[in-house]
């Protein structure tokens, strides 16, 4: 089977023959690559980068990456016989915090006690006497400019968190959570109607604690786990309910046992973990590809 691998950075760069009144339509790449769709079995759509638009004016670059935008975005509609992993209209929708809290609660899943809120009154009752969590809604980077990017990670709130929310809450709504004790955590991978769990002793590591993100990768202790099964089947009840084929779920498991859904990441990342244990992702999505 071909293999051909198209960025969406560089889109423009091919040659784009959409006749709406044929059935046929064709890509060229720069290579001279003639893609017709109807060679196209399946599609694996790993992330949609910004166009790059350097070499376009200033007052027409905007409108030039929308246009081209457009284009990309079509492409699943283009293509009615192929199979995707995934859609990106359905990542778009899975990829929502507060809509996969509220899914996967009304499917019998346990998640932690949240609140979203720009009001500070309502954020202090909900915290009375609690330990408190904040987590982005959207993607955890903050653009600097020039100066890059910062990452935000989650945070247990502390007095002068608090105090500095006062003021900043206002800006936008923003979520909350409970904080919920670990005996360890899940990285949970679906691809297609396989599953393969893996534990992360977090609390093993200093730093990871509240955050595992925020430590060295390789220092976290992972492991292969067979997940019970009524946490099992609710997790292929919630997957399918989004209409995913892929997708990484964060959960936490509890000292008395309980599993608890953090979220799922329709375009989770899983090449360290592959690489640190031998968990064959990469392989179960080519075989789901061909």
């Amino acid at each position: 089977m071909e293999v051909i691998r198209i960025n969406t950075e560089d889109f423009r760069s091919n040659i784009i023959n959409i006749p709406l009144t044929s059935d046929f339509w064709s890509i060229v790449t720069p290579e001279g690559r003639i893609i017709d769709p109807r060679e196209i079995f399946s599609v694996y759509l790993r992330r949609i980068s910004p166009v790059l638009v350097d070499d376009v004016a200033q007052d027409f670059r905007k409108f030039t990456s929308n246009e081209t935008s457009v284009v990309i975005e079509a492409l699943p509609g283009l293509l009615p016989t192929a199979k995707w992993m995934d859609y990106p209209h359905v990542r778009k929708i899975a990829d929502n915090k507060l809509f996969q809290l509220k899914l996967a609660r009304s499917l019998g899943l346990s998640v932690p006690e949240t609140l979203v809120t720009n009001d500070y009154a309502s954020l202090l009752m909900f915290a009375a006497g609690r330990r408190i969590i904040y987590k982005t809604l959207y993607i955890p980077i903050l653009d600097l400019d020039d100066r890059g990017v910062s990452v935000i990670n989650t945070t247990l709130l502390t007095d002068q968190y608090m105090k500095q929310l006062e003021v900043s809450l206002r800006l936008c709504p923003s979520l909350f959570q409970v904080y919920i004790e670990k005996e360890y955590e899940l990285r949970i991978h679906i691809v297609g109607n396989d599953i393969l769990a893996v534990s992360i002793d977090s609390q093993s590591v200093s730093g990871a604690e509240i955050d595992w993100r925020t430590a060295d990768f390789d220092a976290l202790p992972y492991e292969p786990v067979k997940l019970p099964t009524y946490v099992y089947d609710k997790i292929v009840s919630f997957t399918r309910s989004l209409g995913l084929n892929f997708g990484i779920i964060d959960m936490i498991v509890t000292p008395d046992g309980q599993y608890v859904f953090l979220e799922i990441n329709p375009n989770g990342n899983w090449l360290w973990i592959e690489r640190a244990i031998g968990l064959d992702v990469s392989g179960r999505i080519a075989r789901w590809l061909s």
